[in-house]
């Protein structure tokens, strides 16, 4: 019988020592220090406000029903009509003698009237690559002397976007006349401060070409002769 009983208290004790250190893993595991977390996954503690949205530009109310938007020009303008100009303003003493004239690339057109196609579109965005070429050309023309022109600075810079065009009708114009198929260009012109961007001048103009003999290209370089001359007897 020795022998069985002395057995049973050898597994006795081995039984209890691998409890006890069972145990003392535990206690070990617990007192450790938890690893750090990475920075790169660290949850901030501290609660970031999201910014403002943008505030809404003032909305003025629109003129030449619908094509001419102050807001464009900064705000309401005390346009006058002219002659060669439907829409003009200009600031009291104004004056461009001596200075450079910088003469941007044109802004996308914005056909802000109804009812016009992807023909109309085609139309404006070649008209918005073309004007500005032919606005520089004629200006030069006239104020040659006068004033300085440049494509990348200046005193003054030179600014516009194509509002509405209309493509119209060749075959339209050639066979009824009387307006029909006539075509339509409308566009916005500033002159601001280079450093401020202060409104020096302000045009809001349409051409139409109604004959089947001049395009509408023909009446922009008609008008661009007419606004340097324009600028000539006013800004001097």
């Amino acid at each position: 019988m020795a022998a069985p009983v002395a057995i049973g208290f050898a597994l006795s004790l081995s039984l209890t020592s691998l409890l006890a250190q069972d145990a003392t893993t535990k206690n070990q595991e617990q007192m450790a220090p938890s690893p750090e977390i990475p920075a790169s996954t660290k949850v901030p503690t501290e609660v970031v406000q999201a910014k403002p949205p943008a505030p809404a530009r003032e909305a003025f109310p629109l003129l030449d029903d619908g094509l001419l938007d102050p807001a464009w020009f900064g705000g309401p303008v005390s346009f006058q009509a002219e002659k060669e100009i439907d829409f003009f303003w200009m600031k009291p003493g104004f004056n461009l003698s001596g200075r450079q004239m910088r003469l941007k690339i044109w802004d996308p057109p914005v056909l802000l009237a109804k009812d016009r196609d992807a023909k109309d579109a085609q139309k404006a965005r070649e008209l918005t690559y073309l004007f500005p070429i032919v606005l520089r050309n004629n200006l030069n023309a006239v104020l040659a002397g006068k004033v300085k022109f440049s494509s990348t600075e200046g005193e003054v810079t030179v600014l516009g976007r194509f509002v509405d065009v209309n493509a119209g009708s060749e075959n339209t114009k050639f066979w009824l006349g009387l307006g029909a198929g006539s075509a339509t260009a409308t566009w916005d012109l500033k002159i601001v401060d280079a450093k401020t961007n202060e409104l020096l001048v302000a045009v809001h103009h349409r051409v139409v070409s109604a004959s089947a003999f001049s395009g509408i290209q023909d009446k922009l370089e008609k008008w661009t002769r007419k606004f340097g001359q324009f600028l000539n007897d006013r800004a001097f």
